[in-house]
């Protein structure tokens, strides 16, 4: 008998026990708990690998997961809660080989029963306008369920397939920013909802248009018109109104006038098929300066700055005018029909009239008949192509039987080539009026 101390040496594998259970109510939405648990507890580098299928395509819902290792007897206990919709569901845990242990794994199938029917909802943005101008909108949500509605997923998007979803709880509307910059587009908001058995309902799209940028309109010019006449001394011109959008169209145009130094005044503008291009004509008394401005509005209500156009003063220049050039044979004649009572006219071929100014456009008035003849133009010493032709089957005076415009102003000579057309050579010159 005596003390004695006896030391075992030897080598050899810890052997690992590795079990998953389902906890927890298979109705859905549940909650379901996943419990596995690894004994001896593992060395805190040598994790578990827990994977759960079945969850639909689109699940956003959280999993609580808990970690703990305990003692007596040691073991590493993971665990997942989640809700889930009816449906079948295969759990997997796995171990590898870690600081000498053995590899081991074990899985769970388990069904969810239920109410498997999602809910049905509608998403209405602002007042249901396919347009809008500010980034921030509303967003109207109205959706039924048998068993309630619980969540709610929303999503922004140009570009479907590439959209973040944010969950809130159950409401009815919210403002939200369409993006984070603010760029123009065709926007998706797109809706899902959840009930009470953890179904998510299919989205659901409402679509809308950002347009924060105004149309681009053009400065209006001022145009003499071929074929008008003479009224009360006045003569037509012919305002263009040009406006474009390329997100939501032009909804409407503005157009305004200035005479001398007056103050702008509104000029009414049809609404023609096409709002992108129209025009006015306006009746106006030369020996005054006038300007046009103009102004468009799109769909989504951006309005845009006035384009002023170019001021000009509209001079009538008589036949009697020390500005007019005659050469080749003219004479006058007297008529109340004529525009100041007189005018000139020439049969011989090569007789010519000329004016010389500055500005953008120039109109002829004269006179068109059964017996009035052929003239060429010519701006600048160059002759246009082909010519001017004063036949009509009726006498009519005072009519502006050609006009012409440039871009920019210019300082310019025209000048009236009688051609003495067989038959009916007459050419009459009225007047000339230009807008300078």
């Amino acid at each position: 008998r005596g003390s004695r101390t006896v030391r075992l040496l030897g080598s050899g594998q810890q052997s690992t026990t590795l079990d998953l259970v389902v906890y927890g109510s298979h109705v859905a939405p549940g909650p379901i708990t996943l419990t596995a648990t690894l004994s001896p507890a593992p060395d805190p580098n040598c994790p578990l690998s827990f994977t759960i299928a079945g969850f639909p395509d689109f699940y956003p819902d959280h999993i609580a997961w808990t970690y703990q290792t305990l003692t007596n007897p040691s073991r590493y206990v993971q665990t997942a809660t989640f809700e889930a919709p009816p449906g079948h569901y295969t759990s997997e845990v796995s171990f590898g080989h870690c600081m000498g242990l053995t590899a081991s794994s074990d899985s769970a199938a388990f069904d969810v029963t239920g109410d498997s029917t999602p809910p049905t909802g509608t998403v209405v943005i602002n007042d249901g306008s396919a347009t809008t101008n500010d980034i921030n909108v509303t967003v109207h949500l109205s959706a039924s369920d048998a068993s309630g509605i619980t969540k709610v997923a929303i999503a922004s998007t140009t570009q479907p397939g590439t959209e973040t979803w944010i969950l809130f709880d159950p409401l009815t509307t919210i403002q939200m920013p369409l993006a984070k910059n603010q760029a123009d587009g065709l926007y998706n908001v797109m809706v899902r909802w959840r009930d009470g058995a953890a179904n998510w309902s299919d989205p659901v799209v409402a679509t809308v248009t950002l347009d924060q940028t105004p149309p681009t309109v053009e400065a209006p010019a001022q145009l003499f018109v071929a074929g008008s006449s003479i009224s009360s001394g006045q003569i037509t011109v012919n305002v263009p109104v040009d406006a474009t959008d390329n997100l939501t169209g032009v909804a409407s145009l503005g157009l305004n006038q200035k005479t001398n130094s007056g103050a702008w005044k509104n000029v009414p503008v049809a609404a023609p098929e096409s709002l992108t291009e129209t025009t006015v004509d306006r009746f106006l008394t030369p020996g005054n300066l006038y300007n046009f401005r103009a102004r468009a509005t799109d769909v989504a209500t951006n309005t845009s700055a006035w384009a002023v156009g170019q001021a000009v003063n509209l001079k009538k220049e008589q036949e009697s005018s020390a500005r007019i050039h005659f050469a080749g044979g003219w004479k006058k004649v007297s008529s109340s029909t004529y525009w100041g009572g007189a005018a000139k006219k020439s049969s011989t071929a090569g007789a010519t009239a000329s004016i010389s100014f500055t500005g953008t456009s120039i109109a002829w008035v004269g006179r068109t008949g059964p017996d009035r003849g052929k003239v060429q133009i010519l701006i600048d010493g160059k002759a246009l192509p082909g010519s001017i032709d004063l036949y009509s089957a009726t006498a009519q005076t005072k009519r502006v039987v050609w006009a012409y415009s440039w871009a920019t102003k210019g300082t310019h000579t025209v000048t009236i080539k009688v051609l003495g057309t067989s038959g009916r050579p007459t050419v009459d010159l009225d007047a000339f009026v230009t807008a300078e």
